[in-house]
């Protein structure tokens, strides 16, 4: 298998990200590295450069002192990279680039910041990984009401300031996420969207599948080879504005590269906090 790196977008949330790399914390498949990709955050701690002590030895980041704080906990555990520039806007293709380019890695998955992974997402993209395809996975919407349940049990377990991580940090939370009947459970009472694409069981998997015309949400859970994100000149750093920069590359490795988004049922699936949009 390839070297493997997950791609993970922020911006001014700390909390959410402490959330993510819990996730990531607790993955069944361990190979695999994470580059945080910082579109400007800047929080009330202020910018600076540290050194951490990461599984791999001393490494010294630049950015936002906050996520460095949250990435501090997990640097021993998992191996990260950060990269950060400056708060100009909505940038988020030029500093996608900027953190492909720092990488080494064969595979590329690209997700968010506010999308906590179920504990077989890189498993699930690792094996589904082919040169010709696009690898899409499903995104499981969660309500406010159940984001601030579950992001309260997180910060009352551990804080973000502290450099130890509580590997029970994800607790019912994790426990919860990944039953697809709990969480179809809950999508009738409307406390989150689209559990149907959990649903793993062959029969109902590959009807949903055909009925939905399944592709899964690009942006925030999309993966494929490093040498066709290259070919292709990765990113369009002229999307300025929110959207639109993962359909643009998607349609853009479909045309010149002939690539195919796949996407399964129940397969690497990501679950979105809730959040008002960025402006």
């Amino acid at each position: 298998m390839n070297k493997t790196e997950v791609f993970i977008t922020t911006y001014n949330d700390p909390d959410y990200l402490n959330l993510v790399l819990a996730g990531y914390a607790h993955q069944s498949d361990k190979d695999f590295s994470i580059c945080i990709a910082d579109d400007g955050s800047c929080c009330s701690a202020g910018i600076n450069s540290i050194k951490l002590q990461c599984n791999k030895g001393t490494k010294e980041f630049y950015g936002c002192l906050a996520n460095l704080s949250v990435i501090s906990k997990y640097s021993k555990i998992l191996d990260i990279n950060y990269v950060w520039h400056e708060d100009k806007g909505f940038r988020r293709s030029e500093i996608l680039n900027k953190a492909v380019k720092s990488s080494v890695a064969d595979w590329l998955i690209f997700t968010d910041g506010d999308c906590i992974p179920h504990e077989n997402f890189v498993r699930d993209h690792r094996a589904l990984a082919s040169d010709t395809k696009i690898i899409t996975g499903p995104r499981v919407d969660l309500s406010l009401k159940l984001t601030d349940r579950f992001t309260g049990t997180i910060h009352k377990r551990s804080s973000i300031n502290t450099n130890k991580i509580d590997m029970n940090d994800f607790g019912n939370v994790r426990h919860t996420y990944q039953s697809a009947s709990l969480m179809l459970a809950l999508s009738i009472f409307k406390l989150c969207r689209k559990a149907e694409q959990m649903i793993t069981v062959p029969f109902l998997a590959q009807t949903f599948e055909k009925l939905k015309n399944f592709s899964g949400p690009y942006g925030a859970n999309m993966a494929m080879a490093k040498h066709h994100f290259v070919d292709i000149g990765g990113f369009n750093e002229n999307y300025i504005t929110y959207g639109g920069e993962d359909i643009d590359l998607l349609n853009r490795l479909v045309v010149t590269k002939k690539l195919k988004p796949l996407g399964h049922c129940g397969k690497a699936v990501i679950f979105h906090l809730f959040h008002e949009k960025r402006d």
